[in-house]
């Protein structure tokens, strides 16, 4: 393996669309090709295992987001769980279902860039890759492949990364001179057609606040990024690997049939999670008829604290089930301070900094959540049962 391939994967991908834009570039990271196709059609597909490119994927559109946020020092602030705990209260879904992926320059104000994305999305991607023969050993948003400040159009998704670093996805909907302005405050970005359809490029090159850029040539870094646990990257090929090449060439034409029953069987599970949904508020709707519905599990749960606090017994966010969190910390872990209020235990600096791990793995256990203030602080908290 002296090559890597690096596929820059849009929002509907492969559900909408099959072909994807691609890079390959040699070991010392000289680029040597560059397409847009199906996978039957990149580079190293159906070859022998030990001639595949390495894999690397880039994630635009929509599908990821961006957030900054003060963080441990490494290690323990690449830990999924202490990421997760450091922005649960700008996240829309639990940490657990999420993947996050940590630049690894901090900002001049401590805080660090983070790409957020579905683990769902991502476990899919990675399964379909792997029965290509393509396993991917990084993972990373776009926007944090991109220079900046740059605006790149891949399908119908511009990706646009501010003077700052940040990154955000505009789609045909939106007003782009206006969104171009906020993002890069005046500035003209220069734009790079990475996709099959460079009169796209020069349609938008034309829009108030982009300029034309050329071919965008990055290279995803080769750190793992948003690939962890079952999602890590493969561990170095060894000569072994040869005996299996005709596996791997009847795999790779089979492949398009894996891609449309994988998209089949994504489209199967978000309809029975559409029929949960509606159970639920059903159920909802025949305990409280007269209730407005919002989120029928969390007011089902605060309807059953009111009921346990009515009788005398204790209730997830209580002091008391809070802190019962507490005798999970390793022998010798001090706290500075502790304060309660509003259902929220707040706990100052907690002492040594694997105390932090370890509280949030209780944390998770008892279905609570630790979230991080931004300073030296952590507050714990109930968790949302979803």
């Amino acid at each position: 393996m002296n090559t890597i391939l690096t596929l820059i994967i849009p929002s509907d991908w492969p559900q909408q669309r099959r072909a994807c834009p691609w890079l390959l570039h040699d070991a010392g990271g000289r680029l040597l090709r560059r397409g847009c196709s199906e996978p039957a059609h990149w580079p190293g597909v159906g070859g022998a295992p030990d001639e595949m490119p390495e894999c690397r994927i880039l994630l635009a559109g929509r599908q990821v987001a961006g957030r900054r946020v003060r963080l441990p020092a490494p290690p323990l602030g690449r830990r999924p769980e202490v990421v997760g705990a450091a922005l649960e209260d700008v996240l829309l879904d639990a940490p657990e279902q999420l993947a996050f992926a940590v630049a690894g320059k901090t900002g001049d104000d401590g805080t660090s860039r983070v790409g957020v994305v579905s683990r769902q999305r991502l476990a899919g991607i990675v399964a379909l890759l792997r029965e290509l023969g393509l396993p991917p050993h990084a993972a990373w948003p776009l926007g944090m492949a991109m220079p900046a400040p740059a605006a790149c159009l891949v399908g119908d998704e511009l990706c646009v990364v501010a003077p700052d670093g940040e990154f955000a996805a505009l789609g045909p909907g939106d007003d782009l001179a206006a969104r171009l302005g906020e993002l890069a405050g005046g500035e003209a970005l220069p734009l790079h057609v990475v996709d099959a359809d460079p009169d796209a490029g020069a349609r938008l090159a034309a829009v108030p606040g982009l300029r034309p850029g050329g071919a965008g040539e990055w290279l995803a870094p080769a750190a793992p990024g948003f690939l962890d646990g079952e999602l890590a990257p493969p561990r170095r090929r060894t000569a072994v690997v040869r005996h299996f090449s005709g596996a791997a060439r009847l795999a790779a034409a089979f492949a398009g049939v894996a891609l449309l029953l994988s998209a089949a069987q994504w489209g199967w599970h978000a309809w029975q999670a559409a029929r949960l949904r509606d159970a639920i508020a059903a159920q909802f709707r025949a305990a409280q008829p007269q209730a407005a519905l919002v989120d029928p599990l969390l007011q089902m749960q605060r309807l059953v604290d009111s009921t346990r606090h009515a009788g005398g017994q204790l209730v997830a966010g209580d002091f008391l089930a809070l802190a019962d969190t507490l005798a999970e910390l390793p022998t010798g872990a001090t706290i500075a301070e502790l304060r309660y209020r509003d259902g929220r235990l707040e706990i100052v600096a907690p002492q040594p900094a694997d105390a932090v791990a370890a509280l949030a793995a209780a944390a998770e256990r008892r279905g609570q959540r630790l979230s991080a203030d931004g300073g030296t602080g952590w507050s714990l908290s109930a968790g949302s049962r979803r």
